[in-house]
């Protein structure tokens, strides 16, 4: 029995690590808080004004918080595959 609650804290403190869900949940919930404020700000331009100009700002805030956020996943699965080397 208690081999066995061993062995199972093992295996899900690996897979919590492996798959590192609450960072990631975090990560996305951020990204997703970060683009809603960027089509709410788009939104209230008003829709005569909503040029390209405008199109592209919205644009470029989306490929910023892209980038970071894939940038930052990326870091973390380097730090956690340095962890286990």
């Amino acid at each position: 029995m208690t081999a066995s609650l061993a062995g199972s804290t093992v295996v899900l403190t690996g897979l919590h690590k492996v798959f590192d869900y609450h960072d990631n949940w975090v990560a996305s919930g951020t990204a997703w808080a970060e683009l809603q404020v960027a089509v709410n700000d788009y939104r209230l331009i008003p829709f005569d004004r909503r040029d390209e100009n405008a199109q592209r700002r919205l644009i470029g805030k989306v490929n910023d918080v892209i980038i970071t956020n894939t940038g930052r996943w990326a870091s973390r699965r380097r730090s956690l595959a340095e962890r286990h080397e």
